[in-house]
């Protein structure tokens, strides 16, 4: 169901735009809403209700390429970035301030809040080398 997830990504969730796995859930579901079945798009094993207040239905063309969008940026190291990005601000401050401690009693140059952050990053994509 990953076309769902960048239908829904690309239109930003836009209102009435839904995503199905089940054929006769989906036309229940349209048609107690009161939606055209006609309105029911299948892709690949999904079908994706787009009421036509959203526009035309984009072409095959146009989905390949917002599935090429959507890998672009969630691709292993956008997903470094957020997973270093969203840990705790409170934890994150802490580290750095032991960090750049630690490198004090070391001798050692302290780094900037960048430099920590660049390095996070890469230890993680070390951590997950496979995509994971």
């Amino acid at each position: 169901m990953k076309i769902a997830e960048v239908i829904h990504w690309k239109t930003n969730y836009a209102p009435g735009i839904q995503c199905f796995s089940d054929r006769n859930y989906a036309e229940r579901r349209v048609e107690r809403e009161g939606g055209n079945l006609a309105d029911l798009h299948e892709v690949g094993a999904v079908l994706v209700y787009w009421p036509p207040a959203q526009g035309a239905f984009p072409t095959a063309p146009t989905l390949a390429q917002w599935e090429a969008e959507y890998d672009a940026q969630f691709t292993h190291d956008a997903r470094a970035a957020r997973a270093v990005d969203g840990t705790d601000r409170l934890q994150y401050e802490h580290l750095f301030e032991l960090e750049n401690r630690m490198r004090v009693l070391e001798g050692s140059p302290t780094v900037s809040a960048a430099q920590y952050r660049t390095a996070l990053i890469n230890r993680w994509k070390q951590l997950n080398q496979n995509g994971g």
